[in-house]
Formats: C-alpha cells, structure tokens, sequence
C-alpha cells in the first residue's frame, strides 16, 4: 500500500510517495508563499493527491504548528495564521475522500528517529529540528510526550536572556533559527545585500572569516539551548535534525561548542550528566517518514 506523505513547513511543502515501510519512491517541494487561505492551502495537498494518482492509503500531514493529532485540531496555525482553528484532519479527508492524519513537525522527526533513526532503543531523548524556528518534541519513558495541552516542544518561543523582559528579539527562534547565518552574514558584511543558507555554507567552506565567525557563534547558541534541556529532563540522547543538519562543519562545531560547556569551571567538578548529541538519521527526510508511521500507526506512538 502506498501512502502520499506531506510536510508544511514555514514557506513551503514537502512531500513523498511512500510504501508501507516508509520507503520513498518519489519525493518533491512546492512553495507555498502564494497561499493566505485555508482553502487555499486545501487545494495545494489536494492537487498533489490526485497528482500522485489518489494513493489508497491515504494522506499523512507534518505541519509547522501546534494541534491535537487526535482529533486534528490546530489551534494557532503555526507559520500560517489563517489555518487556526481548522481541523485539518477533516477538512482535508472529506475533501480528498481518503484517510487523513494530522502531526506536528516536531513530533513526526521524533517518531522517525523512534522507529528507524538514532532514538530506536531510546528510553529519554529529545529532537531538534532547526528551520525557520526550533521545534522541539520529548521522548520520556519511551512514548512521544504531547503534554496536557499538546503544547510540549515548543522551544521557538524559549526566553534566551533570563535578565531581559520576554519579547521577539528576545526568544531563541531569532538566535538559533537557520535563517541567523545568512541574515547575520547580511548584517555585518556591506558589499552583500542577499543571501541563503547555501550560499552562506559556499562561503564556510572556502573558510571565509566572517562566515566561520559567524557560524562558531551560531553553534555556541544552539549549544547552550541543548544545555538547558539536558539539564531539564536529563535525557540519553539530544538529536539534532532540519536541514542545516546535513552540513558537515554545522555538525563538528555544534558538538565542540556542546563539550566546550562541559569543560567549563565548575561544571567539570559538578560533573552533570551529559546527553549523547546525535543527528536525525533520516536528515531532511525526518517529518516525512514520521508523519507516514503515526499515519500507519493510527497516531499511537
């Protein structure tokens, strides 16, 4: 059986064709800065459905904001607005005529990890998917932890100065959001005027000094932020996923700065636990693998 598994992310749709083993046979992206509605964004997925030939095992959604997986509720439409206060679940099952579920993106790179990644065997862990924001999601005691208001895992909006009154310059989406490198390069360089995340790993990989600069600092955030919640839930693994997450210096200097920290008087002679930091093995994948298992699974992970 085959499944149409899609991943709404803050500008943009992922999506693959996948069998019943999480296997993909056909993946893709579509923007979706054009849409500012909900049946706007409903006719997206369903245009890709009936591209994909109607898979008869339905549609599995990833979405970039908080919900009820149960029901399908989203609550605050996340990175679209207008989506808040749509059942997702529904409204695009009666549209599609098919089975639909419905998690958040956070969530879907956990269960990926659970079921085939670096959490398999897991009991305590958490998941770091760094895009346009930090989502977050809890394994505790092996189970996927939602909390009381299906809320747990919301780190984009962690306060990053405890001295400072909580504002949006003051929340760790702005200091450990993908989009800090190339916004800071921007900033701090005059003869630039526009740049992506590619452009700016070009520049980290010809050992560009103000890119490396950069860089170190931007990993030193993401590294304090991984701190804080180990020292939080004491866990056995911090995984580390999106897509700046396949870069190859991202990944030795995000692990220099976390045992950097380790290091630091007095920690050495308080010696707290130190959670194993790992990557997300299905990389960029993640929310689409993790979608299609909660789908199979009938959202009991």
């Amino acid at each position: 059986m085959n499944y149409l598994s899609v991943d709404i992310g803050g500008s943009s749709m992922k999506y693959a064709l996948m069998d019943d083993t999480a296997v993909i046979m056909e993946k893709g992206k579509r923007p979706l800065n054009h849409v500012k509605t909900s049946d706007g964004m409903l006719a997206e997925i369903h245009s890709l459905y009936n591209d994909f030939d109607r898979p008869e095992g339905g549609i599995a959604v990833s979405y970039c904001g908080e919900l009820n997986a149960q029901n399908g509720l989203l609550f605050n439409g996340g990175s679209y607005p207008f989506m808040a206060g749509h059942n997702l679940k529904e409204e695009l099952s009666r549209l599609c005529e098919t089975e639909v579920s419905v998690e958040n993106d956070g969530n879907c790179a956990a269960i990926a990890e659970l079921q085939k990644g670096n959490l398999v065997d897991c009991t305590n862990g958490v998941v770091l998917i760094i895009g346009t924001g930090l989502a977050g999601a809890l394994i505790l005691d092996g189970k996927l932890y939602r909390g009381s208001n299906h809320y747990a895992g919301l780190l984009s909006f962690m306060t990053t100065e405890i001295n400072t009154p909580f504002s949006l310059d003051n929340m760790a989406a702005k200091s450990v959001s993908s989009n800090y490198l190339s916004t800071a390069y921007v900033q701090e360089t005059a003869s630039v005027k526009e740049m992506d995340g590619i452009q700016f790993f070009e520049l980290v990989n010809k050992s560009d000094s103000v890119a490396m600069n950069i860089l170190e600092r931007y990993c030193t955030n993401v590294a304090n932020v991984a701190f804080n919640i180990q020292l939080l839930l004491d866990v056995e693994k911090l995984c580390v996923g999106g897509g700046i997450s396949v870069q190859p210096l991202f990944r030795k200097k995000l692990k220099e700065a976390y045992e950097k920290i380790y290091v630091t008087t007095p920690l050495q002679y308080i010696n707290p636990p130190k959670a194993e930091l790992v990557f997300c093995a299905e990389y960029n994948d993640a929310n689409l693998v993790g979608a299609m298992y909660h789908h199979k699974n009938g959202g009991i992970i």
